[in-house]
């Protein structure tokens, strides 16, 4: 319904639109930085991690997810002060069993090292919330959409962690009609919310210039 609604609103507005803004009025608007990790990750930001199997892709989201949700740098462990980041994870792989193990070590760890920073107690309680769903979703599907755009409004996070890519509908990941579409979902989503996006993909099978493996997210070119 949401989908249908954009769509109708999007060549139902008048016949005459508005000048575009001019150049000089576009620079008055703020360009201020709107960071979760300085130097590193702003808001409406995406990220998509890809790596070998085996080689820690979901290790190292979660620890980001974690460290952000911490408010610690996740690669220099030091403290980000005046930022406490919202986190929302919606794992679309992973047993339950298996990510309550993964979380709560990877949770002990932030304490201890806010702890060495003397930093006070988390209330993880507020800084995070997740959903576990190890079969997935369709995005393309208006139930699934629609699932995901009242748990945002809900959590209002400023960091979404979403995925596996592969992991997020139905159709071929090869095919980028369904890949498009389900990518402007996110999109969409993405800015009506506010969030910066971390999610993951399997890399490639084929090789790069030099032999290697390449590291290229499995699936559509749009990726």
């Amino acid at each position: 319904l949401r989908t249908a609604c954009d769509e109708v609103a999007s060549y139902s507005a008048s016949t005459a639109p508005a000048e575009p803004m001019s150049l000089d009025m576009f620079l008055r608007e703020s360009d201020r930085y709107d960071w979760l990790v300085p130097g590193l990750l702003e808001r409406g930001d995406r990220v998509l991690i890809t790596g070998a199997e085996g080689f820690g892709k979901s290790e190292l989201v979660s620890q980001i997810a974690l460290a952000v949700a911490g408010s610690l740098h996740p690669f220099t462990g030091a403290p980000m002060p005046g930022l406490e980041p919202r986190v929302l994870v919606v794992d679309c792989e992973n047993q339950r069993n298996q990510l309550v193990r993964r979380l709560r070590r990877i949770a002990g760890a932030v304490d201890s090292a806010r702890a060495m920073w003397e930093q006070p107690d988390l209330d993880w309680g507020k800084r995070v919330k997740l959903e576990v769903r190890s079969g997935g979703m369709d995005l393309l599907a208006p139930s699934d959409l629609a699932w995901l755009e009242s748990l945002l409004s809900a959590t209002s996070p400023d960091l979404l962690v979403l995925g596996p890519l592969y992991k997020l509908h139905d159709g071929n990941v090869n095919d980028s009609e369904p890949v498009g579409k389900m990518l402007r979902a996110i999109d969409r989503l993405r800015e009506r919310h506010g969030f910066a996006l971390l999610t993951e993909a399997h890399a490639s099978k084929a090789q790069g210039p030099t032999g290697q493996r390449s590291m290229e997210p499995e699936g559509s070119a749009l990726f």
